[in-house]
């Protein structure tokens, strides 16, 4: 079953979403609550049905492997370039993070691209493509000109045509991690989040 990453329900009418694969669940926005700023959500993580009455649009999100639970540092924030790398790389949290620190990472600070690159190839990953012409991406690719630069893709496309492997992926101010098709991260993403760059790890 494909499901559309967007779509309207009109005014009154009933539509159930036939989910059949665990990596899906839905957030169902109420225009009038929109304009706002207001969300409301409602999740369904896989295999059932659900209804949705109203004038709706529905989106999908993917929910992830929650990489929190790998902190094994106290009163460590900001540290989703740590979770990335341990669940890529396949080592301890501890060992990402001393990585992370030894190339430049301070303590409760996210990271710069130049520390995330010389951090990813000591555990094997290698930046393989720059998306878009966000401010970051342009940023990136002055600094990595011999890796390839592309059109910008979301979240959504690229599960699409990722194969099985491990990544970690950038998007602005954060990171995450995609093992085997599977999302690692602290919480679900939306389908629609522009992705900045990837790395895999063989």
């Amino acid at each position: 079953m494909s499901i559309p990453h967007k779509f309207h329900v009109k005014h009154k009418s009933t539509v159930f979403l036939n989910i059949r694969e665990s990596t899906y669940k839905i957030i169902c926005v109420c225009k009038v609550h929109v304009r706002i700023g207001c969300i409301i959500e409602s999740i369904d993580r896989g295999n059932g049905s659900r209804c949705y009455t109203g004038e709706t649009t529905v989106k999908l999100v993917y929910p992830s492997i929650n990489t929190m639970k790998l902190r094994t540092v106290p009163r460590e924030t900001n540290d989703c370039t740590v979770r990335a790398l341990a669940a890529a790389a396949g080592i301890s949290y501890d060992q990402a993070h001393a990585t992370m620190a030894k190339h430049g990472r301070k303590f409760a600070k996210g990271t710069y691209h130049e520390t995330q690159v010389k951090a990813h190839e000591e555990h094997g990953g290698e930046l393989r493509a720059i998306f878009g012409t966000t401010k970051g991406a342009k940023y990136r690719a002055n600094k990595t000109e011999d890796v390839p630069h592309v059109e910008g893709i979301t979240l959504g496309k690229l599960l699409e045509r990722i194969p099985m492997g491990r990544f970690v992926c950038i998007m602005t101010g954060h990171a995450f991690a995609i093992v085997d098709r599977q999302l690692a991260d602290g919480g679900p993403l939306k389908a629609g989040t522009r992705i900045q760059a990837i790395y895999r790890f063989d």
